[in-house]
């Protein structure tokens, strides 16, 4: 059987290595995915790389695979941060699944103070980033970390760096920063809770000299939206 299914691990993973799957990794391969032993299947990490394995042993609590192939080396991630206040549970996992898709190494909540959900599991997030990633074939898992408020994340990002803050109602430099953005200028990229910002932090982002704002569309998007087209269009600007 031609091995399609990918599962990240964190362990190391080297030739001729036994590892032992978790039993959600067994319930998934031997209940959902009817895989038996001598199937194959692949298992990787962003150190390690992606390795073709062969399963020995399988139950209801573990799975053990040998692994037998590297055919993929570790890889360098991509340097895209999308810094997004939290949304409604559903959208939030969407954005989530679909901006690891996408290829984003950094995921930065911001709790802002017109964001409604104040609690997150981070948990459950970084789940749905390892599924994503076990789908869409790439080997790095994105990082999320929680800021508890705008100002807050503000004071930790780097002096030297540039925050792209997508902003509905300014579009004075927009051409010029879709320029820029194809000279491979920009890494970070900012989405505001739904409504936007409060007065007190559109004050803030006005003060900060390296933060930019881009009208990304004529139109306004929810913020899920917005966060997908950001992550979109600085994707494609580092394959040119």
């Amino acid at each position: 059987m031609s091995e399609k299914i990918r599962l990240f691990f964190e362990g190391k993973l080297e030739k001729q290595l036994l590892v032992k799957l978790d039993s959600k990794q067994a319930h998934y391969l031997g209940n959902v995915m009817r895989q038996k032993p001598r199937d194959l299947v692949r298992v990787y990490n962003q150190k390690d790389g992606e390795w073709r394995a062969i399963i020995r042993e399988i139950s209801n609590k573990y799975c053990l695979v040998l692994l037998t192939e590297k055919i993929k080396k570790k890889i360098i991630a991509s340097t895209i941060n999308l810094v997004f206040c939290p949304v409604k549970k559903n959208s939030l996992e969407y954005v989530i699944q679909k901006t690891t898709e996408l290829g984003v190494s950094l995921i930065s909540l911001v709790y802002s103070n017109r964001v409604v959900r104040k609690k997150t599991n981070i948990q459950r997030l970084k789940s749905i980033a390892i599924q994503a990633s076990e789908q869409c074939g790439r080997i790095d898992i994105p990082l999320i970390y929680e800021y508890k408020s705008l100002e807050f994340f503000l004071n930790s990002f780097p002096r030297k760096g540039k925050l792209l803050f997508c902003n509905f109602h300014d579009d004075s430099r927009t051409k010029e920063i879709f320029t820029e953005i194809s000279k491979k200028i920009y890494t970070d990229v900012l989405i505001g809770p739904e409504g936007g910002f409060d007065q007190t932090e559109t004050n803030l982002l006005s003060n900060y000299q390296n933060i930019v704002s881009v009208k990304l569309n004529d139109n306004v998007l929810r913020s899920e939206t917005a966060a997908i087209a950001a992550v979109s269009i600085l994707q494609a600007s580092f394959k040119r």
